[in-house]
């Protein structure tokens, strides 16, 4: 059976975290043939619940968090182990909260949903189901409670964590200027680890990954690799099929080419 990694961002949805086609049903001939793993840097229970609502299958088996969580069969493995995760967010609380509003909850989720916050307040939302890395929103709200994204405000926050040591092993945040989201992930975890796990859990000669970035490129011949419309140069020249359309569309075009080879 073909194995065939999907990532999210930028192949599911666009960055108003919008599907542009419905493929459910195209999703269900795939898996009559295939099986489905979504690869991604998104959080492990955000992540099954996304590939759900989006694609309507509940994955069994996902890489999540840029490749340092694998679950497979009920069970999660950690490809990298950062410990103080926990004590690392109280302080960060506790350092930044004279300066803004801080939540911690399903931050990407309440961002799609358009979750209205405290008025004309500077805030911070931070994962709570980030379990190997570190991610939170900067954001500035209207008078209306709506969020806006300030990269002035962004970088005061981030030179304010400057003066926190993170967990060992984690590299410092890196900042997403679209989004208004800054990730700090482990230490050389990447969705090639992800994959070389899983690929003890699940030998097969035969895998596919569908990107948008260059983070899609798989470090192993093996993988046949398939582009949206919208994916970056460097995937492009490597994939072996490149849709004409862009994110879910072109992640339709993807699955049945794969599913005709």
């Amino acid at each position: 059976m073909k194995i065939i990694m999907v990532d999210q961002d930028g192949v599911i949805v666009d960055r108003e975290y919008k599907t542009n086609c419905d493929i459910r049903l195209s999703v269900q001939t795939a898996l009559k043939t295939t099986y489905l793993v979504p690869n991604s840097g998104t959080p492990l229970k955000r992540l099954r619940t996304n590939f759900q609502d989006w694609l309507g299958f509940f994955p069994n088996t996902l890489i999540a968090e840029q490749g340092a969580i694998v679950s497979h069969d009920s069970s999660d493995f950690c490809t990298v182990e950062i410990n103080g995760i926990s004590e690392y967010i109280e302080l960060f609380q506790k350092k930044l909260r004279n300066i803004a509003k801080i939540y911690i909850g399903d931050s990407a989720t309440w961002i799609r949903d358009k979750r209205k916050f405290q008025p004309n307040s500077e805030i911070i939302i931070i994962d709570q189901y980030r379990q190997q890395s570190v991610s939170f929103y900067s954001l500035v709200t209207d008078q209306r409670g709506d969020t806006y994204i300030d990269n002035g405000w962004s970088q005061l926050v981030l030179s304010a964590l400057k003066k926190i040591a993170l967990p060992i092993g984690l590299n410092f945040f890196n900042y997403d200027r679209e989004y208004g989201i800054a990730v700090a992930s482990p230490e050389g975890a990447n969705k090639t680890i992800g994959y070389n796990f899983l690929k003890k859990l699940l030998p097969n000669p035969y895998f596919y990954m569908i990107g948008d970035s260059d983070a899609d490129v798989i470090d192993d011949p093996e993988v046949i690799h398939c582009a949206v419309a919208n994916a970056s140069e460097k995937l492009k020249q490597k994939a072996a099929f490149v849709a004409d359309k862009n994110y879910t569309a072109g992640l339709e075009e993807c699955l049945n080419w794969i599913i005709g080879q």
